[in-house]
């Protein structure tokens, strides 16, 4: 007994001895390390390595820490390769690449290297870059124009404060019409003057159609690499300006010329010649609203015909002669969009489906190298079928009417500024309404705008 008791105690002796150095050996576990760098100044967009060497001879076996970086340098690449001393010593050598991205000055905090059994960490190293400051995004602002904005009157607004090409998609306001404008349109701009802070970044035309105010809702905007928001924009309005009185002694303003009692001579077909089907309940319609002086509606009802109608282009040359008949000059044809071609399609695709059916029944049935009027059935189908998708899947029509006899005035009201006048039988582009009021163009449309203004409901004849 007494003889185990010794051989216990020994052993535990043994266990204890041999535990002392690695309880003991802390400062023998740190790795000694060397940090080197490249010559300062720190410059924009060149590398700079910082150099680590450690006293170990695998690299494989080296970990890195990295601290959190300033934010003005950028981490690019870190490697650990084996390194030889001059004499003879092997270690290890981190490369730590940094990218300096704007002007800044700081320090890189301890970098912490571990080795298996050993620890170290690297003194924190000054970081100074000389330059510019960090980049910051234009600042826009909104160029208002030079008098306070009146109902029913357009007026144009710039966004600046940047150049270049922007992509935006502005959210219309819902009492106001907005167009965007180029920023060569610009009149600081056209003329070379202005601050430069002021470039004109994109212009926006604005036409409340009613209320007090108007209102700009930030949209967003990409732009030099940034995404930035416009600035809100609330704009108070006045109110229309009452018609002004003429000067004593000053002619008369011009009045509408009134409507003749006796219709112009028009090349209507005759009793007899007058074809079957839409186009002839077209054309009887038009005679008996022409001959009642009712030449707008007429006009209307032609136009939506030609349209429409599988045979509209026929009734081009009557509708062109109409007009010059009430003395307009060449208005504008009319797009062909007739809506046949829906139930064209239709009924093409359902015969192709039968053919498809008989040809699959037994062996005698009809099949694609029997019938080669099969393939001409597929031709229509597919041809129709397209000609079905355009006439459904098209932009919308844009609301078209023909004007009485008329002025247009600068506002909604009654009272307001007449801008210009309407003939009778004129063709008008509708760009919105409100209330028993429509404001309309003439001319060509957006690529070749003309006069607009307010035209009461009752003096246009939609079609």
């Amino acid at each position: 007994m007494d003889r185990r008791r010794a051989l216990f105690r020994a052993g535990l002796l043994i266990l204890l001895l041999s535990a002392v150095p690695a309880r003991s050996g802390g400062e023998e576990g740190a790795l000694s390390l060397r940090v080197e760098t490249d010559a300062a100044p720190l410059r924009i967009g060149e590398i700079w390595t910082l150099t680590i060497y450690v006293d170990h001879p695998v690299p494989a076996e080296v970990a890195i820490d990295l601290p959190d970086l300033p934010p003005y340098l950028s981490l690019e690449r870190l490697r650990v390769l084996p390194w030889t001393g001059e004499d003879g010593s092997r270690g290890s050598k981190v490369e730590c690449d940094l990218l300096p991205r704007y002007g800044g000055e700081g320090e890189i905090p301890p970098l912490g290297i571990r080795a298996p059994g050993r620890r170290g960490s690297s003194p924190p190293i000054s970081a100074a870059v000389r330059g510019l400051e960090s980049p910051r995004p234009p600042v826009l602002t909104w160029i208002l124009p030079p008098l306070p904005p009146r109902s029913g009157e357009a007026f144009e607004v710039w966004l600046a404060g940047a150049s270049g090409e922007a992509d935006y998609r502005p959210l219309p306001p819902p009492n106001a019409l907005v167009e965007t404008l180029p920023p060569e349109g610009f009149p600081a701009a056209s003329s070379g003057e202005g601050p430069q802070e002021r470039r004109p970044l994109l212009g926006l035309r604005v036409t409340p159609l009613e209320g007090s105010s108007v209102t700009l809702e930030p949209f967003p905007l990409r732009l030099e690499g940034w995404t930035l928001q416009s600035p809100r924009l609330e704009l108070a309005l006045l109110p229309a300006l009452p018609p002004a009185e003429p000067p004593r002694g000053a002619a008369p303003a011009p009045s509408l010329p009134a409507p003749a009692e006796t219709p112009p001579e028009a090349p209507w077909p005759p009793e007899g010649g007058i074809p079957g089907g839409a186009a002839g309940r077209a054309l009887e319609r038009g005679r008996s609203l022409w001959a009642a002086g009712r030449r707008a509606e007429a006009l209307a009802l032609i136009r939506a015909a030609e349209r429409d109608l599988i045979t509209g282009p026929r009734l081009r040359p009557l509708r062109r002669a109409l007009e010059a008949a009430l003395g307009l000059d060449a208005p504008a044809d009319e797009a062909w969009r007739p809506r046949i071609l829906l139930f064209a399609g239709a009924l093409t695709g359902a015969l192709a489906a039968l053919i498809l059916l008989a040809g699959g029944r037994g062996a005698g049935g009809v099949t694609f190298f029997r019938f080669r009027g099969y393939r001409i059935i597929v031709l229509l189908s597919v041809i129709m079928t397209a000609g079905c998708l355009w006439g459904s899947f098209a932009p919308a029509r844009r609301p078209y009417g023909v004007a009485l006899a008329t002025w247009a005035l600068a506002a909604p009201e009654r009272g307001s500024s007449p801008v210009f006048s309407l003939r009778e039988g004129e063709r008008v582009r509708v760009r919105a309404g409100a209330d028993s009021w429509v404001y309309a163009e003439t001319g060509g449309g957006d690529s070749a705008p003309g006069q607009r203004g307010w035209i009461p409901a009752g003096d246009l004849i939609l079609y």
